[in-house]
């Protein structure tokens, strides 16, 4: 897979582009979710592993686990847990355990909207990675995802947060794709890439159900997608190559998802132009939250049971 997309550079730019163009959505989305995986893995990995809370955690549940790539790394590195993934789309789950299944990680057929008895009290730690800003009803996700905690359990969210990217030379193509899918989903309710940013300024202004079942505990930006702090760090000049040809097939993803227009020529240049540059730096808007399940009096218990 990642020889597949450092390869992109290498054959020229209309091999390159024809490519893509000629590929599936489910071979380009397959191949997208692997390469992210294996490029923020290790950073996303050391800082999990040095919180307090992860040491405590016995069963993990991620709650749109696609193709089982990002779950199965988890499940390597940290053998003594059990790991277990929630996917709406039926051939994806079919996928995982037929490539990942074992003993210790399995994948079961699950939307994130809709409340599943099965997990109620399943999960001491519960994943959301780049799911929340795709789904229509995120704030009923995190209140099924509530009971599926155990008392005491935490929630790690990671997402996209496009303010917070930055990159030593601007690449327009991507700046505009991300401002017009911003817009397209505003216009059509098909999710919302600053859903964390409006989670957290729920939690800090405590307006709704939230501030109540969940405490806060920790955000690496603030409301307004400032860094605050610099404990993950990514960086893709740890292998270029593989950053060139996920960019690219990440603009392709979202011109087709979105049915935006967008310049592939013109990104190709630009990114080429980016790689070629050793200094060159990118650091992509990611936002890291940590919440605690909050014990809740009976009225308030009621009242969460009754938005299911």
């Amino acid at each position: 897979m990642e020889k597949l997309l450092s390869d992109l550079v290498e054959c020229g730019k209309t091999v390159c582009l024809k490519k893509i163009k000629d590929a599936s959505n489910s071979e380009l989305w397959g191949i997208y979710l692997s390469a992210q995986a294996h490029l923020f893995f290790d950073a996303e990995a050391r800082w999990i592993e040095e919180t307090a809370w992860w040491s405590q955690t016995k069963k993990v549940l991620e709650i749109g686990s696609g193709n089982g790539v990002y779950l199965s790394k988890l499940a390597e590195r940290f053998p003594e847990k059990l790991f277990q993934g929630i996917e709406k789309l039926p051939p994806l789950v079919k996928q995982s355990n037929e490539d990942f299944g074992s003993s210790r990680l399995s994948f079961y057929e699950g939307d994130a909207e809709v409340f599943h008895k099965y997990w109620v009290g399943s999960a001491d730690t519960i994943l959301f990675r780049f799911t929340l800003q795709h789904l229509t009803d995120s704030i009923r996700a995190l209140k099924n995802a509530w009971h599926y905690l155990v008392p005491g359990g935490y929630l790690l969210i990671i997402d996209s947060c496009d303010i917070a990217r930055r990159s030593s030379h601007p690449i327009s193509a991507i700046e505009d794709a991300l401002q017009l899918v911003a817009e397209r989903q505003r216009e059509k309710g098909w999710g919302n890439r600053r859903v964390t940013l409006d989670l957290l300024k729920t939690l800090t202004m405590g307006k709704t159900f939230l501030d109540h079942p969940y405490e806060l505990i920790f955000s690496n930006l603030d409301q307004e997608g400032k860094v605050l702090c610099s404990t993950i760090h990514f960086t893709e000049r740890r292998n270029p190559k593989l950053g060139f040809g996920l960019n690219l097939l990440f603009l392709n993803l979202l011109h087709r998802t979105y049915q935006i227009p967008i310049d592939l020529d013109k990104a190709y240049d630009q990114l080429k132009d980016h790689l070629k540059d050793e200094k060159a730096r990118t650091s992509p808007g990611i936002h890291f939250l940590i919440l605690k399940k909050a014990t809740l009096n009976t009225s308030m218990s009621k009242s969460l049971e009754n938005h299911l």
